[in-house]
């Protein structure tokens, strides 16, 4: 493809990973911090933004509830409140970026007079089937009339969100999405290889190639919102939420940047949002940054998860849990058959029969004091000259293909696979620790046997505890510091089976075994039922 949007990037300098997820959300913030966490395990430098929108008025009062209110204040607050939230979720985001602040107003600004200077904007009257909540005009295809199940009244939605649409006649701006169509289909001509999304991708790509998804709104008029500044040379026309949230993406790289002063951002290599806004990150957004000489995206994951935007509720999850615990729930077990099964009784059946019952006794199993009466040193691993033991096959093999196959995993985002990829070794050694009993070794004296099945244990462990760190960061590193393991050996090339325990100094190495006491104890339900119960969470 003849590529005439390329950004200002350094030929020398080695570009740092950049993952975006959209304004509040949730999911996506935590899937897109297990993917920075596992790229820092690699090396690599990323940058993670997460965000707020705060656009205006009517759409914060219908939030509120009330119109008493200093608005801008309360849109503060809602922002910090998730901010809050993604801090208690250990969300290491590199910025944190509000829709008010200057630099953001800056960046929509020059963004629009680069659309003026390409011709790729024209204001018209449009009217059709709009919904407030999405914040979009839905072409008549996308609406279907039901009956609303309490009042028998009914009423039209869209199929993509449910939600209501009424008809709606304003004066707006609009994007010539038509002129950028060629190439954004050629854009999209292989998306299967770098779009990751749901079934609805397909039928969107399709309606975009047969040109049924034409020019779209791309400002609204003065009235809807309190404090967005005007465009420019507008005294009644705003620019549209939709684009006013996506171009959040330039605006934390620094965006207008200067022939001197080049981006070392962009493109942005991954972005994470949920499906329901898939057309803005799959059509509208890659159209307007090749409308303004900028590279799309090089990856897209949509997921189905749903949340609601002011959902204060995990707090009580993270609280009685730990962060990690609800981090390891979340993506484990939050797919598009789940996401409505957030109830604290399945919180506490995953948690207990994953993390207490399997990688909790495994931990207790091989930090027995029982098993070291001369002291807690790291068992070490002795080839046996006639090869790998039949007993320890299984394990042996599992652990020496876990870190590629869970790294696969990773990259694709596809963390439910990972996390049960290496519940699977847990749950292996945990057998074959139960099977081989150390104890009974000790018992005997055969040592040689003993150290050998508690290696294995041990580095299960490790390896496991490594590759755990972008899901469950801080337990992950606490069970690390108890095995004996050192910071600079935590890294992802570092879970390679056997290189664990250097010799240092001539010296075996030792585990700390009263550290940390019991890092998964069992917990009894007594969150409230409906912590997730009253939000669909995004």
């Amino acid at each position: 493809m003849n590529n005439d949007y390329t950004p200002i990037i350094s030929n020398v300098r080695k570009k740092p990973i950049f993952i975006t997820t959209p304004i509040f959300t949730l999911h996506s913030a935590i899937a897109a911090d297990s993917l920075k966490r596992y790229y820092e395990l690699k090396g690599l430098e990323v940058k993670l933004s997460v965000g707020a929108s705060e656009y205006g008025a009517l759409k914060v009062k219908s939030i509120l509830g009330r119109t008493d209110l200093n608005l801008q204040e309360q849109c503060k607050n809602i922002s910090d409140k998730y901010k809050n939230l993604l801090d208690a979720a250990m969300v290491s985001y590199t910025d944190f970026i509000r829709t008010t602040e200057k630099r953001h107003e800056n960046a929509v600004e020059h963004v629009w007079n680069r659309l003026i200077e390409n011709d790729l904007v024209y204001k018209d009257k449009i009217e059709g089937w709009y919904s407030k909540n999405d914040r979009l005009f839905y072409d008549e295809a996308d609406i279907k009339e039901i009956t609303h199940s309490h009042s028998g009244k009914k009423l039209k939605i869209t199929n993509y969100t449910g939600r209501p649409v009424e008809w709606h006649v304003e004066e707006r701006y609009k994007f010539r999405l038509s002129k950028i169509l060629p190439k954004l289909m050629e854009w999209l001509k292989d998306y299967e290889e770098f779009i990751n999304a749901p079934n609805s991708l397909h039928g969107l790509i399709n309606k975009t190639r047969q040109g049924l998804i034409v020019d779209v709104p791309i400002s609204r008029p003065r009235s809807s919102t309190d404090w967005k500044s005007n465009l420019p040379g507008e005294t009644e026309q705003v620019i549209d939420p939709l684009f006013d949230a996506y171009i959040n993406y330039l605006t934390v790289t620094g965006y207008p940047w200067s022939e001197k002063n080049y981006n070392k951002f962009w493109p942005l290599d991954i972005q994470i949002c949920p499906k329901y806004i898939l057309r803005s990150h799959v059509i509208y957004g890659p159209a307007l940054l090749m409308g303004i000489k900028l590279s799309p995206p090089k990856k897209i994951f949509a997921h189905s998860f749903r949340q609601s935007r002011s959902n204060a509720e995990p707090f009580q999850v993270i609280n009685y849990y730990g962060a990690d615990v609800f981090r390891y729930v979340y993506l484990a077990y939050v797919d598009s058959s789940n996401s409505n099964k957030f109830s604290n009784q399945n919180i506490n059946s995953w948690y207990t029969m994953d993390l207490v019952n399997q990688l909790g006794q495994l931990i207790h199993k091989c930090l027995s004091s029982q098993l070291f009466p001369n002291g807690p040193w790291i068992p070490i691993f002795s080839k046996n000259k006639n090869g790998i033991p039949e007993t320890d096959r299984i394990i042996h093999q599992a652990l020496e293909t876990l870190p590629d196959t869970v790294e696969k995993y990773y990259t694709k985002l596809e963390f439910s696979k990972a996390s049960k990829q290496i519940l699977a070794t847990i749950t292996l050694a945990n057998k074959y620790f139960d099977k081989i009993s150390p104890i009974e070794f000790l018992t005997t004296k055969d040592y040689i046997s003993m150290n050998r099945a508690l290696y294995y244990s041990f580095e299960t462990l490790r390896i496991t505890g490594i590759l755990l760190q972008p899901i469950m960061p801080d337990r992950s590193l606490k069970l690390l510091n108890i095995l004996g393991v050192r910071h600079n050996e935590h890294k992802w090339e570092d879970a390679k089976f056997g290189k664990g325990w250097p010799i240092l100094d001539n010296k075996r190495r030792k585990w700390a075994p009263y550290l940390y006491y019991n890092l998964y104890p069992h917990l009894s339900n007594q969150v409230d039922d409906n912590v997730f119960a009253n939000e669909n969470m995004k």
